[in-house]
């Protein structure tokens, strides 16, 4: 019937929280954000559709999915897009369309280290080096940096070309089913791709004050998730190369997030297991360890999801799939 709030706001940690999502307010059903003060009171609802995208293929609303919101704190505006979407769009504090980028943007969108660039997600639209009718061509997506202020497309990274930046690693051609030829013992078979190789889901770069704990990465390194392959990986945004990877230990995981102590905290979907968990990857020695088993709450969403580490080290999880969002103060004890 509405945004439903529990908790003990004593007991939480003080802070604005935003949240995002399907949910009904005033009568109406939709997409949403909702910006609740430290005492859990909405302050400010965002109404978010595509009614001002201009796109011939356009999603019908049910259809579509809130999955990539950032709040710009400096202008108090948000940026947002949709699985199934049309375009990743930019509100005012007032809900009015600051700007429009046409697209087919999903999972995420992230402030970059200097608060005036974005990284995002996209699918269709990058340059190719392969004929359109080469089935040999690894598909259509990749990684999009933008203006924060204009929405202007400042850079693209293909799967192409992370492919080409990193010959020889075999990271991406999992996704890659290779023709086997036993009759033939053809020499240059080369593979078709699966439709959906990689499944970005998130992009988050290192900020600068967090770089003296990973030593070996550097500020502005990518940390991407390709859930498909079951990976996490570190790209250089100048040369497309991976500077690190850990495949395996989660399954169909969202959400990489760099800590402060060098290490990765992994939101691990454990897709077909029944439990969700969140866990930890120590970026040095590809040790990985559980941060939370979401069997102590039932806690399990097979697909999407989010986390995050509140102000005083709270953890904050949300499980779309059960259509809620819980917070853990240090003890793991349930506090909103």
């Amino acid at each position: 019937s509405g945004l439903q709030v529990r908790g003990d706001v004593a007991a939480a940690d003080r802070g604005w929280r935003l949240i995002g999502g399907a949910m009904q307010v005033g009568g109406r059903a939709g997409n949403m954000a909702v910006l609740l003060d430290p005492d859990l009171v909405a302050r400010r609802i965002w109404r978010l559709d595509e009614d001002a995208v201009e796109a011939a293929d356009k999603s019908r609303d049910s259809r579509r999915m809130l999955h990539g919101l950032q709040i710009l704190p400096e202008a108090g505006s948000i940026v947002f897009g949709f699985d199934h979407g049309s375009a990743l769009q930019r509100r005012d504090m007032c809900n009015r369309t600051e700007w429009i980028t046409a697209g087919k943007f999903h999972h995420s969108v992230t402030l970059s280290p200097d608060g005036y660039e974005l990284w995002a997600l996209r699918d269709g639209g990058f340059a190719s080096d392969f004929a359109p009718d080469d089935l040999t061509a690894p598909p259509n997506t990749g990684l999009e940096r933008l203006d924060a202020a204009t929405g202007k497309i400042v850079e693209e990274i293909s799967l192409e070309a992370l492919v080409a930046a990193n010959a020889g690693l075999g990271l991406f051609e999992l996704a890659r089913k290779d023709a086997n030829e036993v009759e033939t013992n053809e020499v240059a078979v080369i593979g078709r791709w699966i439709s959906d190789p990689m499944h970005f889901n998130d992009i988050e770069a290192l900020r600068p004050e967090m770089a003296a704990a990973f030593p070996d990465f550097t500020a502005g390194d990518l940390l991407v998730s390709a859930r498909d392959i079951n990976t996490v990986m570190v790209i250089d945004p100048e040369t497309h190369k991976v500077k690190w990877h850990q495949t395996g230990g989660f399954m169909r995981q969202h959400d990489p997030d760099w800590r402060p102590d060098g290490t990765i905290s992994v939101f691990d979907n454990g897709m077909s297991t029944g439990v969700s968990r969140i866990q930890t990857v120590d970026a040095k020695t590809n040790h990985i360890s559980v941060a939370y088993d979401g069997a102590e709450l039932g806690f399990y969403t097979r697909i999407r999801g989010k986390h995050m580490r509140t102000t005083r080290g709270d953890l904050a999880i949300v499980s779309p799939q059960q259509g809620r969002a819980f917070e853990l103060d240090a003890g793991r004890r349930p506090v909103l």
